[in-house]
């Protein structure tokens, strides 16, 4: 026999049967079962939704940045039963020591104490040696040692706090080579200096005789530029021609945070346009 139903009630039934399935998925969409369990599932504008995945997928949800529903995520961040979140993640924390990357004044380093020995606001465990120092006058230069044609003298050093260290000075002296040349013989020398410059910052180089403030070279490029002198001065062979210099290493602008520069002092015989 056949049965006929009004369009009311066929779109009555109609109704119950996609509005009730509907229902049903949203239920499922929050809740668990043998082997399924509820995650709170991160979108992709960072916030977080309440989702059910199969057990064997929870781990890979957990390591892309998912959580649980009233428990917690990556990072420290905690979740309420509806996935809103709770806690939220902490600051970066690079080194892990308890000190936000912000507050940490060495980030990279662990020193949960921030001990800062010279208070230049540089974490001690950051401090870049610098084994010249105190040698922020000509008093005070260090002795570089003595250098001969084709010799070389490197320096790395470091300016640790700009408001009361802005000058190193170094100490050497050029011999010239007792072999090579005809006694009596005029013979020009050149004293070379070059300053590798820090990145963003402006530093000068000057070049003294030790007892004469009188400038015999500098070189005062601009920011981020390397700095270079030559000075030649005309020697006799046979003769002591033995001279003692001063060099200034000058910082005049940039960052005021540590940084390291490189110098380095050679001397050889002939002028520097041979």
């Amino acid at each position: 026999m056949t049965r006929r139903f009004s369009g009311m009630v066929l779109t009555a039934a109609l109704g119950a049967f996609v509005f009730g399935g509907a229902a049903a998925s949203t239920a499922a969409a929050g809740s668990s079962g043998p082997d399924k369990q509820a995650v709170c599932h991160r979108e992709s504008d960072g916030t977080f939704r309440l989702l059910t995945v199969g057990i064997t997928a929870v781990p890979a949800h957990m390591v892309h940045g998912d959580g649980q529903p009233g428990g917690p995520g990556s990072g420290g961040m905690v979740f309420d039963e509806a996935c809103a979140l709770v806690t939220p993640p902490p600051p970066p924390d690079a080194d892990s020591d308890g000190v936000p990357d912000e507050d940490d004044n060495c980030p990279n380093i662990a020193n949960a104490t921030q001990l800062d020995g010279d208070s230049d606001g540089i974490g001690d465990p950051c401090e870049v040696p610098d084994n010249y120092e105190d040698n922020n006058s000509a008093e005070t230069a260090p002795n570089l040692g003595s250098l001969s044609t084709e010799d070389l003298v490197s320096v790395v050093a470091t300016f640790h706090d700009f408001s009361v260290d802005t000058r190193d000075f170094y100490r050497f002296r050029v011999q010239e080579p007792t072999a090579g040349c005809f006694p009596s013989e005029s013979q020009p020398y050149t004293v070379n200096a070059h300053l590798n410059v820090p990145p963003g910052q402006d530093y000068d180089l000057f070049l003294y005789a030790v007892g004469n403030p009188t400038v015999l070279a500098s070189s005062t490029n601009g920011t981020g530029l390397d700095d270079h002198i030559s000075f030649t001065f005309d020697g006799e062979c046979g003769e002591d021609d033995s001279r003692d210099f001063l060099i200034e290493v000058h910082w005049w602008s940039g960052a005021a945070t540590q940084s390291s520069y490189s110098l380095q002092i050679w001397f050889e015989a002939g002028s520097d346009d041979e």
